[in-house]
C-alpha cells in the first residue's frame, strides 16, 4: 500500500486517504467516481482538484459523520464558492472577490451553518445565490468576530 507523501497538499492527501481506506487502486477508485485514472492521479498529486459534484460523491464514499467526510464536503464547498465568485465578478463585476485572507475556520463554520439551514445539499439554491450568501454571511461573521467572537456562534445557530 502506498505511503502518504509529506509534501502532498491537504486536499490531495484527503483524497489519497479515502482511496486507501477503501482499499482501492486508482483505476477502481476512478470507476466509482466516474472519472479516469489519470484524473485521480492528478487529484492525489495536487495537480487538479475535483469539482463540487465529485467532492460530494467522494464524501458519500467516506465513513458517515467522519472528519474525513466533513473535510471533503468543506473542500468542495470552498472550491465552489471561490469558482462562483470569480464567475460572478466576471459576469457582473458587482460583488467583491473572495477576501484576500479567508479565515478557513470561520469559512468552514459559515458553510456548515448555511448547508444545514438552507438545505444546500438538496439543491435549493443556484450556485450564484449560494456564493452570494456565503460572501454575505462570511463578511458579517468576520466583522462580528472582531467585535464579539461569541456573537458569531449565537448568530450562526439562529441563521
Amino acid at each position: 500500500m502506498p505511503k502518504p507523501k509529506k509534501d502532498r497538499p491537504p486536499k490531495a492527501e484527503r483524497i489519497f486517504q479515502l482511496r486507501t481506506q477503501l482499499g482501492l487502486d486508482q483505476i477502481a477508485f476512478a470507476e466509482r467516481v466516474n472519472v479516469d485514472q489519470g484524473t485521480v492521479s492528478k487529484w492525489e498529486r495536487g495537480k487538479a482538484v475535483p469539482g463540487r459534484p465529485a467532492y460530494i460523491q467522494l464524501a458519500r464514499m467516506a465513513t458517515p459523520e467522519s472528519d474525513l467526510q466533513r473535510e471533503l464536503l468543506i473542500d468542495g464547498e470552498i472550491g465552489n464558492v471561490n469558482r462562483r465568485l470569480r464567475e460572478i465578478n466576471e459576469d457582473r463585476n458587482q460583488l467583491p472577490g473572495p477576501p484576500p485572507n479567508w479565515d478557513p475556520e470561520l469559512l468552514a463554520v459559515v458553510i456548515e451553518a448555511l448547508n444545514k439551514r438552507l438545505g444546500v445539499e438538496t439543491g435549493t439554491l443556484s450556485d450564484r445565490e449560494y456564493a452570494e450568501k456565503i460572501v454575505f454571511f462570511y463578511e458579517l461573521c468576520h466583522k462580528m468576530k472582531g467585535e464579539d467572537p461569541a456573537m458569531v456562534d449565537r448568530f450562526l445557530k439562529t441563521a
